[in-house]
C-alpha cells in the first residue's frame, strides 16, 4: 500500500477516514431543507446588512447560512475524523459509544495499556461533566492498575502531556495515572513519531482535493433541497427576489407581510 502523504498511515487508510466524513457531509446536504433551515427563524436584517456591506448576493449568503447550519451538527464528525486516525494505528483501536469492550473509551491499545477519552477541542468537555470522565478513567484502572488513561484534547491551548488535575465543588480530582494531553502529544505516543500531528495536518489539503477528485464530488447548492424549494416559492408567489421569501417566511402574520 502507498504511502503517498504521510509514512505512518497508507493512503487507503486516510481514504478510509475521509469516507466517514464525507458520508456524513453528503447526508446531512441531501437532508437540508427550507423547513430545516428555517427551524429557528432565519433573521432577514442580518441577511441584508451581511450581503450589502460585503458583496454577496441573496445565493451566496443563504449557501453561506446552510453551511453554518450544518456545520453546527457535523462538530461530532469532526472529532470522529481524529477518533478513525488514531484507530488505524498500528495496534491501536477507535471504540464507538456502546460498543462491547471500550468501558466508555474512545481509543485503547491492544495490550490494554492506554485508553483515551479524545475530544476536538479544549472547551468540548463542560465544567460540570468532568468528574463523570474522571470516574470513567478511575474504573478503567481499577480493571488495568498498569494503565495510563488520556483525556485528549485534539485542539489544545498550548502543547502538553501532564496529570489532569482540578476541583469540582470544593473536591479535588488528581491521579497520576490519569493524564490531559494536547493533540499532538498524544500522536507522538500513538505512531511513535514526535511531529505526526504536525505532518497529518500538512498532508491534510492534498490527500483531501485527492480524495474529491476521485469522488467527483463537490457539495454545493446543488445538493441542497432548500434552494429549488425557495426558488418555487419565489416563482410561485412571484417575489422579487430569494431575500423576500426569507422575509416573508421569517415574517409570516406580521402586518405587510402577505
Amino acid at each position: 500500500m502507498a504511502n503517498t502523504y504521510v509514512g505512518f498511515l497508507s493512503d487507503e487508510d486516510i481514504f478510509d477516514c475521509f469516507e466517514m466524513v464525507f458520508n456524513e457531509y453528503q447526508a446531512k446536504y441531501s437532508g437540508f431543507d427550507l423547513k430545516k433551515f428555517s427551524k429557528n427563524l432565519v433573521d432577514p436584517f442580518e441577511m441584508i446588512f451581511t450581503a450589502k456591506i460585503t458583496g454577496l448576493s441573496a445565493d451566496q449568503w443563504i449557501m453561506q447560512e446552510a453551511n453554518r447550519q450544518i456545520n453546527k451538527s457535523i462538530t461530532n464528525v469532526i472529532g470522529s475524523f481524529q477518533e478513525e486516525v488514531l484507530g488505524h494505528a498500528p495496534n491501536f483501536k477507535r471504540y464507538k459509544v456502546g460498543q462491547p469492550g471500550s468501558h466508555s473509551m474512545d481509543i485503547i491499545n491492544d495490550s490494554r495499556t492506554i485508553f483515551a477519552d479524545v475530544k476536538n477541542k479544549f472547551n468540548t468537555l463542560k465544567g460540570a461533566n468532568k468528574p463523570d470522565l474522571f470516574r470513567n478513567f478511575q474504573d478503567v484502572l481499577r480493571d488495568y492498575p498498569n494503565a495510563t488513561t488520556y483525556y485528549v484534547q485534539i485542539i489544545a491551548k498550548g502543547s502538553f502531556n501532564r496529570q489532569w488535575a482540578f476541583t469540582a465543588k470544593d473536591k479535588k480530582y488528581f491521579n497520576p495515572r490519569i493524564r490531559e494531553i494536547s493533540g499532538d502529544q498524544f500522536y507522538k505516543i500513538v505512531f511513535g513519531i514526535d511531529d505526526a500531528f504536525y505532518q497529518l495536518i500538512n498532508a491534510l489539503p492534498k490527500a483531501l482535493e485527492d480524495y474529491m477528485k476521485n469522488h467527483n464530488t463537490v457539495l454545493n447548492k446543488g445538493n441542497l433541497p432548500l434552494f429549488a424549494q425557495l426558488v418555487n416559492i419565489q416563482a410561485k408567489d412571484k417575489l422579487p427576489s430569494l431575500f423576500d421569501v426569507i422575509a416573508k417566511r421569517t415574517f409570516s402574520g406580521y402586518i405587510g407581510f402577505k
